[in-house]
């Protein structure tokens, strides 16, 4: 009878510890954990760009996003391609902070904010950084979280929800 109880739990305790990873607050910690690197990976992508390799930048644009982003990424891409070539300005991003806001593991949609430095050089004269916020809708694809849409912040006001 005890062995058969001992058991039982053994039973009981394996399956629990399974279903929390695949539905319980583990499996949510994870996610959030993706969410946090791919809108920390996604966003720098989306806020760089190498002058000399302009087309490559534009694609990883384009890999960076989903949804409506990505369609006005391709709609734009001759446009940006033409003022990044005119222009000759490289900026390369850092994600200094990001926090998730909203995380809806169902739908496979989340928000986040984030902030930013940017460091801008042109192909003559000196480098210049500056520091931006943004706020990011993420959704889950295929291929892992993708940004769907990216808002920035203006200086002085707070995420509006």
């Amino acid at each position: 009878m005890i062995l058969a109880l001992a058991m039982a739990f053994a039973s009981w305790s394996a399956w629990s510890y399974v279903d929390a990873r695949h539905d319980g607050p583990l499996a949510f910690e994870q996610e959030r954990d993706q969410v946090l690197a791919a809108a920390t990976s996604e966003i720098a992508v989306l806020n760089s760009i190498d002058a000399s390799q302009v087309d490559s930048g534009l694609r990883a644009w384009q890999d960076a996003a989903t949804g409506p982003l990505r369609d006005s990424l391709r709609q734009a891409e001759s446009g940006n391609r033409q003022n990044l070539q005119q222009q000759r300005v490289s900026s390369a991003a850092t994600v200094q902070q990001v926090a998730v806001i909203q995380l809806d593991r169902r739908a496979g949609s989340a928000q986040v904010i984030a902030s930013i430095s940017l460091t801008r050089k042109p192909q003559a004269g000196p480098a210049s950084t500056a520091r931006n916020r943004f706020h990011a809708a993420l959704q889950r694809t295929g291929e892992g979280w993708k940004v769907r849409t990216l808002t920035a912040i203006p200086a002085g006001e707070g995420h509006k929800g």
